[in-house]
Protein backbone atom coordinates (compact mmCIF):
# COMPACT_ATOMS: atom_id res chain seq x y z
CA UNK A 1 0.00 0.00 0.00
CA UNK A 2 2.66 1.92 0.53
CA UNK A 3 4.28 1.76 -2.84
CA UNK A 4 1.06 2.56 -4.72
CA UNK A 5 0.59 5.76 -1.99
CA UNK A 6 4.38 7.22 -2.70
CA UNK A 7 3.54 6.45 -6.72
CA UNK A 8 0.26 8.45 -6.46
CA UNK A 9 1.98 11.44 -4.80
CA UNK A 10 4.76 11.11 -7.42
CA UNK A 11 2.09 11.45 -10.20
CA UNK A 12 0.10 14.32 -8.59
CA UNK A 13 2.72 16.38 -7.24
CA UNK A 14 3.72 17.88 -10.57
CA UNK A 15 -0.16 18.93 -11.05
CA UNK A 16 -0.19 20.62 -7.89
CA UNK A 17 3.06 22.62 -9.53
CA UNK A 18 1.52 23.54 -12.66
CA UNK A 19 -2.15 23.74 -12.10
CA UNK A 20 -1.92 27.24 -10.46
CA UNK A 21 0.38 28.57 -13.25
CA UNK A 22 -2.10 27.07 -16.04
CA UNK A 23 -5.04 28.44 -14.42
CA UNK A 24 -3.35 31.91 -14.02
CA UNK A 25 -2.72 31.73 -17.63
CA UNK A 26 -6.40 31.38 -18.47
CA UNK A 27 -7.92 33.62 -15.64
CA UNK A 28 -5.48 36.36 -16.49
CA UNK A 29 -4.45 36.82 -20.36
CA UNK A 30 -2.72 40.10 -20.16
CA UNK A 31 0.28 38.07 -18.26
CA UNK A 32 1.10 36.43 -20.75
CA UNK A 33 2.24 38.89 -22.57
CA UNK A 34 3.46 41.22 -19.78
CA UNK A 35 7.04 40.73 -18.25
CA UNK A 36 5.28 39.89 -14.82
CA UNK A 37 4.33 35.95 -15.10
CA UNK A 38 6.65 35.38 -11.30
CA UNK A 39 3.80 37.30 -10.79
CA UNK A 40 0.67 35.06 -11.48
CA UNK A 41 0.74 32.79 -8.35
CA UNK A 42 0.55 36.24 -5.93
CA UNK A 43 -2.75 37.52 -8.41
CA UNK A 44 -4.55 34.52 -7.82
CA UNK A 45 -4.18 34.24 -4.20
CA UNK A 46 -5.16 37.83 -4.32
CA UNK A 47 -8.62 37.66 -6.56
CA UNK A 48 -9.52 34.15 -5.73
CA UNK A 49 -8.52 33.25 -1.95
CA UNK A 50 -11.01 35.19 0.65
CA UNK A 51 -9.80 37.79 2.62
CA UNK A 52 -8.99 34.87 6.03
CA UNK A 53 -7.78 32.72 4.12
CA UNK A 54 -5.10 35.07 2.55
CA UNK A 55 -3.02 34.89 5.97
CA UNK A 56 -3.10 31.29 6.29
CA UNK A 57 -1.60 31.14 2.56
CA UNK A 58 0.75 33.25 3.34
CA UNK A 59 2.01 31.42 6.93
CA UNK A 60 2.50 28.16 4.89
CA UNK A 61 4.48 29.92 1.81
CA UNK A 62 6.62 31.60 5.04
CA UNK A 63 6.33 27.73 6.91
CA UNK A 64 7.47 25.89 3.23
CA UNK A 65 10.70 28.73 2.88
CA UNK A 66 12.21 28.55 6.72
CA UNK A 67 11.69 25.12 6.37
CA UNK A 68 13.76 25.20 3.37
CA UNK A 69 16.78 27.36 4.12
CA UNK A 70 18.39 25.89 6.92
CA UNK A 71 19.65 23.03 3.91
CA UNK A 72 20.84 26.15 1.55
CA UNK A 73 22.62 28.08 4.19
CA UNK A 74 24.31 25.11 6.05
CA UNK A 75 25.42 23.72 2.91
CA UNK A 76 28.52 25.54 2.87
CA UNK A 77 29.62 25.07 6.64
CA UNK A 78 30.94 22.06 7.97
CA UNK A 79 34.52 19.56 7.67
CA UNK A 80 35.61 21.88 4.38
CA UNK A 81 34.52 25.13 5.82
CA UNK A 82 38.33 27.07 7.16
CA UNK A 83 38.65 27.57 11.17
CA UNK A 84 38.01 31.00 12.30
CA UNK A 85 40.64 30.64 15.25
CA UNK A 86 43.00 33.35 16.34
Amino acid sequence: MGVVSAGFIRIVTPLIFVLPGIAAYKLFPELGAAKQQDQSYLLLVKSLIPTGLKGLVLAGMAAALTGVMPAGTGRDCGDGAPALSA
